[in-house]
């Protein structure tokens, strides 16, 4: 069986412990890839019938949880206007991806906003037991297809640098895939709930920041920033 240490690499797997014996707020630290895929270029395929995927509703929150998140945050998500997909098979849950048209909260202290016709993709979970059967792309394949009939033209997502297997998985150029493009990145270091920040987007804009803030409080941040010289506010 494959160790964690094999999966994600020794520095992946350091962060994950990090993440997971230290609260955020006393002590946390990432590198995260700003990337967009565009439906435009999205070579989409028909889902198969034996693929059943489906938008998930409220009444499938505690379904939603199987993916390690709490009942608390699957709700919060609900409650920013969340559009959940997910694929389940004999009551068990198979993988989930969430779409948000008005953004969410990153990290617990950073807000991204989308524009018009954007969404903020986030949260992809494919279960251990399910992983390596091409269902990261089979999954985006069918969300994507109906977003862009409903008229939204790309989602705007965060990857983890350290995260290598959603780097690998989010590659383009399979049939039914849409090839990110990177834009920018954010960095930070999070101590005693201060946090240090440096925004680089893909024409060339910086910015570094410091300041308090929280998931009720967030730093908001307009996805424009990543393509103009200046788009972030505090």
């Amino acid at each position: 069986m494959e160790t964690a240490w094999q999966h994600f690499g020794a520095l992946r797997t350091f962060q994950l412990a990090i993440q997971k014996s230290i609260a955020s707020w006393l002590f946390d630290f990432n590198s995260l890839h700003a990337v967009e895929t565009h439906y435009s270029d999205w070579n989409f395929i028909p889902t198969p019938e034996a693929w059943p995927y489906r938008w998930g509703t409220e009444d499938d929150a505690e379904l939603l949880t199987g993916g390690g998140i709490s009942l608390d945050q699957v709700r919060a998500l609900f409650s920013c206007g969340g559009r959940p997909v997910l694929l389940e098979r004999d009551g068990e849950l198979v993988t989930y991806v969430w779409y948000l048209p008005d953004g969410v909260s990153n990290s617990g202290w950073i807000w991204i906003a989308p524009g018009p016709e954007e969404l903020v993709s986030t949260g992809h979970q494919v279960l251990p037991k399910f992983r390596g059967q091409g269902i990261y792309q089979r999954t985006r394949n069918f969300a994507g297809s109906q977003l862009a009939a409903e008229g939204y033209r790309r989602h705007i997502s965060t990857v983890e640098a350290l995260n290598r297997a959603s780097l690998r998985a989010g590659e383009g150029g399979r049939p039914g895939t849409g090839p990110r493009r990177y834009v920018g990145r954010i960095t930070y270091v999070r101590i005693l709930g201060l946090v240090i920040f440096r925004l680089s987007g893909a024409t060339g804009s910086r910015k570094w920041g410091a300041g308090f803030w929280r998931r009720k409080h967030p730093y908001r941040l307009s996805y424009d920033f990543f393509h103009e010289k200046d788009g972030a506010s505090g």
